[in-house]
């Protein structure tokens, strides 16, 4: 055998032979600098290596540790017959040809193989072809450590030149470089599809794969899921807890698919989706609800998070690939229209995508613009209130009037407040709303303080479940601090702010009532949670019964029941309870016959604009005034 590290028969590197070579290496880097797929780059170094040495096979091999073999990965000009014979000799590193090379990172040059001790484990590959002579470089990582070999295979006996053993180091230097290269951009191809926080594949994995499917013509299914009231978490508690949360989620709905034909992306925000082949299976309709079920329901579980408990909740928009016609943008707004729908329906459900949804989505979106104007141009004045009276069931007199914002488009006209209140909850503009409705109201009571000898009356302002955080309290108890009206000023709050988060809320009805209010109200008592334990700890002053519970209650003798249980439990609590809805003569009988305080509705007037308001008291107590007794 004759293995040698550093034997030399050549005569000393002329000039021109390093000339040559240096030549040849900047053939070589202008190679791989025209190069971007690591197939092309390696297998043009085999090819350049074959030009440059005569009689050379050149491969380049990558180790693979788990299966403790060296895989082929470029030749020059081998077939691929005959590549696949090669791989035999290094399916086992231990005893291949390179094993020497590959653990110890030194190279190999066997001038003779049929006096090298290896030569009778490759007997059949001399068969096929008389290899003779092998020389190896090893490629190393940027820590020196072997990942591969650069390999020449010789069909004769064969010793290598200064010039030649230059040649083949400088080759196994640029192909770690450029397997170098092939794993910084997979790396970065990886941190571009993957979603940082939750390492999910992320938006553009999304639409890659879909492009996939539609390419297929495979069908699918789309699940658009989202985190109800996550930005609450967010302002209540912060955006640490708010990703820590998303996380879990992440690792909850990720479990639902483990049976089920599906991948789970991050669609940024709080927004996830879910790609799945259950148009495959049978009944798919069955089985998309089953998924939907089972998503809502691991989301739903009690979850532990810097000592808080949380019971998430996700609503789910669904849309079909058939039907976005080899769409992505198709797929995704009829997944979000369906989406949009889901929320509408009270949160914590799922909707499928009918045709009719892009319609309602892209009036809420118009809405929401033409909100946007209204809001910015104070000179129209598109935005105004108009005022109810709360009357006292007892006495007949005005104690409370309620603020209703009322919004006249100069195009559309009056756009009713079911339409805009819920797209400016959406939007978040529903603070800018609420920071104008309390502007107008406190313009207009201090305009009837100067009409009227006496304000003898409060004015009651809804505030919204949506966007009830402390930035926005502080900012409306400034305004309110400002005006020094705050004692004609009453907010009505509905039972979902009170549920959300028990202490911020505290807090916060807290500041408010600090400012000097003259009440607060719960708004819709008996349609939500109706807790026993929030109405004692809670700084409330009144209960206000929706009107769906007074509607009938001249003929639905539960609705009755429910209206003398709740005037008890005022009594109780020193609590007032209004009843809103009032529209007949029987209705105002029976409902102050059950021990309610104050009553609101048609029956006393309709909702008034702010000039209104004077003129109707004068009318309404000179009435009272020629009233018997």
């Amino acid at each position: 055998m004759t293995e040698t590290a550093s034997h030399n028969t050549d005569a000393p590197t002329s000039a021109d032979a390093l000339r040559a070579l240096l030549a040849w290496q900047q053939e070589l880097v202008a190679h791989l600098l025209s190069q971007s797929e690591k197939g092309a780059l390696l297998r043009g170094i085999c090819q350049k290596i074959e030009d440059r040495i005569a009689g050379a096979q050149a491969m380049i091999l990558v180790h693979r540790p788990s299966r403790q073999a060296l895989e082929i990965v470029a030749t020059g000009a081998m077939a691929r017959d005959e590549q696949r014979h090669f791989q035999q000799l290094f399916n086992n590193t231990k005893h291949c040809l390179c094993s020497r090379t590959i653990h110890n990172g030194e190279p190999l040059f066997i001038d003779d193989l049929h006096q090298d001790s290896h030569w009778g484990k490759v007997r059949h590959i001399q068969e096929l072809r008389m290899l003779s002579a092998c020389w190896a470089e090893p490629i190393k990582d940027e820590d020196g450590a072997p990942v591969g070999v650069l390999l020449l295979a010789f069909d004769a006996p064969r010793s290598a030149s200064e010039i030649e053993r230059a040649t083949l180091r400088m080759g196994a230097q640029l192909a770690a470089l450029a397997l170098r290269q092939a794993k910084l951009v997979q790396q970065l191809r990886q941190l571009t599809d993957q979603d940082p926080l939750t390492l999910l594949p992320n938006r553009e994995k999304l639409k890659r794969d879909v492009a996939a499917l539609f390419q297929r013509g495979a069908p699918f299914g789309c699940v658009q899921i989202d985190v109800d009231l996550f930005k609450e978490v967010n302002d209540a508690y912060g955006h640490q807890l708010g990703d820590a949360l998303l996380v879990a989620l992440a690792r909850r709905l990720e479990r639902a698919l483990i049976d089920f034909p599906g991948r789970l992306y991050r669609f940024g925000g709080d927004e996830f989706v879910i790609i799945t082949q259950v148009c495959e299976l049978d009944d798919p309709m069955a089985r998309m609800e089953e998924l939907c079920a089972d998503l809502i329901r691991r989301a739903g579980e009690p979850l532990m998070l810097e000592g808080q408990q949380f019971n998430p909740s996700i609503s789910l928009g669904i849309s079909c690939g058939v039907e976005a016609n080899g769409d992505y943008y198709e797929l995704m707004r009829m997944a979000d229209a369906a989406l949009a729908a889901a929320k509408s329906a009270g949160r914590g459900t799922w909707r499928f995508f009918e045709p009719g949804m892009v319609s309602e989505l892209k009036e809420s979106l118009q809405v929401a613009s033409l909100l946007r104007g209204a809001l910015a141009d104070r000179a129209t004045g598109q935005l105004d209130v108009h005022y109810q009276p709360i009357l006292n069931a007892a006495t007949g007199t005005v104690e409370t009037f309620e603020a209703l914002v009322r919004w006249t488009h100069p195009e559309r006209g009056a756009i009713p407040p079911f339409k805009f209140v819920p797209v400016a909850e959406k939007t978040g503009l529903i603070r800018q709303l609420d920071e104008r409705v309390l502007e107008i109201v406190l313009a207009d009571l201090q305009q009837w303080r100067e009409q009227l000898s006496m304000l003898d009356f409060t004015v009651a302002i809804n505030l919204s479940a949506q966007e009830f955080e402390r930035q926005h309290v502080e900012r409306l108890v400034e305004q309110i601090r400002a005006s020094g009206l705050a004692q004609y000023l009453e907010f009505e709050i509905t039972e979902s702010i009170m549920m959300s988060n028990a202490e911020e809320t505290i807090a916060l009805l807290d500041m408010i009532r600090d400012a000097g209010v003259a009440a607060l109200a719960m708004d819709d008592f008996g349609t939500g949670y109706s807790s026993m334990g929030y109405l004692k700890r809670f700084p409330v002053n009144k209960l206000k019964i929706d009107q769906s519970l007074v509607r009938d209650i001249d003929t639905d003798t539960q609705d009755r029941a429910i209206a003398r249980a709740v005037a008890a439990l005022g009594r109780e609590l020193s609590l007032k309870v209004v009843a809103e809805g009032v529209e007949t003569d029987t209705h105002r009988q029976l409902l102050a016959g059950q021990g309610i305080d104050l009553l609101q509705g048609y029956l006393f007037a309709r909702p008034m604009p702010g000039e209104a308001v004077v003129p109707w008291l004068s009318a309404y107590n000179r009435q009272c005034q020629l009233l018997p007794g």
